[in-house]
């Protein structure tokens, strides 16, 4: 089986993005959170992520794990063990398992490229946010002139008459 960009984007979208909103959700019921942020805590945040997803399948040196030490994490262990004591023909299904791990691996990989690709990038936004903290804001000694605050930069150059 090949693991080509239809089936790939089919995989991520109907499969594993669903399941991990599902789980997100439920996580997030009756849990109390603030909308009030600290840029520096995003940003502890962003790379601790990086490094939680690397640490997935490269070891501590930066070399890539054997499969069969990549962490896919306690539930799809669980389902894969399942599976197993319920298949008869344990070596096929075994190598049934090995094949989406592979592609899960695949996976993986794509999602830090892309945190590496996109993290870099919005860290300076969000390093200045601790502009908009209302500490900050109300606090006259403290305040980041109107010309710095974040998000201003994005807008781009205000244009004359709006």
């Amino acid at each position: 089986m090949q693991l080509g960009r239809t089936k790939c984007t089919g995989i991520s979208t109907n499969l594993i993005s669903p399941f991990f909103q599902e789980q997100l959700a439920k996580r997030l019921i009756g849990v109390k959170f603030s909308l009030l942020i600290d840029g520096e805590e995003v940003v502890s945040l962003l790379e601790l992520l990086l490094k939680s997803v690397c640490s997935r399948y490269m070891d501590p040196g930066g070399k890539p794990k054997t499969l069969s030490f990549v962490d896919f994490g306690t539930e799809f262990a669980d389902e894969t063990s399942t599976f197993l004591m319920k298949c008869k023909d344990k070596a096929a299904a075994q190598k049934g398992i090995v094949e989406v791990q592979k592609c899960c691996l695949i996976l993986l990989k794509e999602s830090v490229a892309q945190l590496e690709k996109r993290v870099p990038e919005n860290l300076a936004l969000f390093r200045n946010f601790t502009g908009l903290q209302p500490k900050k804001v109300l606090n006259q000694a403290t305040r980041v002139p109107f010309s710095s605050r974040p998000l201003i930069k994005i807008r781009g150059p205000r244009q004359r008459g709006s």
